[in-house]
């Protein structure tokens, strides 16, 4: 411990720092002092206020973006299911309509494809092969019958 004015590079205790510091003259705050820090005090809560604004101007937002994406999503997802439930409609209608022409392939051998006043154009199905490239090469030597 540190006894009167000894060395001043010599280290104090905590007790005699306390005494030390105690008996430094206090200084006095000014006449404006207290209403200064009442202004900055009063200042930093305004700018809390702004900043509590617009975090909730900010999450508001968010809120009613998340919201609008949610609906067209809702609505995209919608379409495409309506879309497809129009395209499964428009197959079974087609599959329908191929089974009717097999059915009536299987009655009749021959189909009229049509024609004009001097030609009628048919489409004899007994010779038509199921392999696509031979049916291409039958349907190149198609037969016509003219009237009589």
């Amino acid at each position: 411990m540190r006894t009167g004015l000894g060395d001043p590079n010599e280290p104090l205790a905590m007790d005699d720092l306390g005494r030390a510091l105690r008996a430094l003259p206090q200084m006095a705050s000014g006449p404006t002092f207290r209403a200064a820090v009442l202004a900055r005090a009063a200042d930093a809560a305004k700018r809390r206020g702004r900043r509590r604004r617009r975090l909730g101007v900010l999450a508001l937002g968010a809120t009613a973006c998340t919201i609008v994406f949610g609906a067209w999503g809702f609505e995209a997802a919608k379409s495409r299911a309506e879309r497809r439930a129009s395209l499964v409609g428009e197959h079974r209608r087609l599959l329908s309509e191929l089974d009717d022409l097999r059915a009536l392939a299987a009655r009749r051998s021959q189909i009229r494809l049509g024609g004009d006043a001097t030609t009628d154009l048919y489409l004899d199905l007994a010779t038509v092969p199921a392999d696509s490239t031979a049916a291409t090469a039958q349907l190149k030597a198609i037969q016509t019958r003219s009237h009589g």
